[in-house]
């Protein structure tokens, strides 16, 4: 399960600040137990990946590219509201997979899984690189 830390909102709650700041100061906190106690109800085994691909830098999402401590704070955070509330869930750690990526690891206490994204559209690698490209 995929948990995108937004504020959903079109004026200035809607910033990386106010979200960096409100989950240290605990704003976010009863938002936060509320998707964790639901999760924790559910029967079936679940992986929990809380703002994901954290190591880019394109701008599309508000919790990206923070410093690392600040991310790995924010990350710590969630993840200990959610084990309170859904001690059964698996936490999967997802940057996008750039140089310096590790910097944003929040530790084995807080991670039990890492995923990175992979993306592949083969007209445009046959359009930039010349031939669809392989891993």
């Amino acid at each position: 399960m995929t948990i995108e830390p937004w504020t959903w909102t079109r004026d200035e709650r809607n910033t990386a600040l106010f979200l960096r700041r409100g989950i240290a100061d605990g704003y976010h906190d009863a938002n936060m137990r509320g998707i964790c106690k639901v999760i924790g109800t559910l029967q079936s085994p679940v992986s929990v990946r809380w703002a994901h691909e954290m190591d880019d830098n394109d701008g599309q999402f508000i919790w990206a590219a923070w410093a690392p401590e600040d991310y790995i704070s924010a990350f710590r955070r969630m993840i200990d509201i959610c084990r309170a509330e859904a001690p059964n869930i698996s936490v999967l750690w997802s940057p996008l997979g750039r140089e310096g990526m590790e910097k944003y690891y929040p530790g084995d206490d807080y991670v039990d899984r890492v995923g990175i994204s992979i993306f592949g559209l083969e007209p445009y690698e046959i359009k930039t690189y010349g031939a669809p490209q392989n891993l």
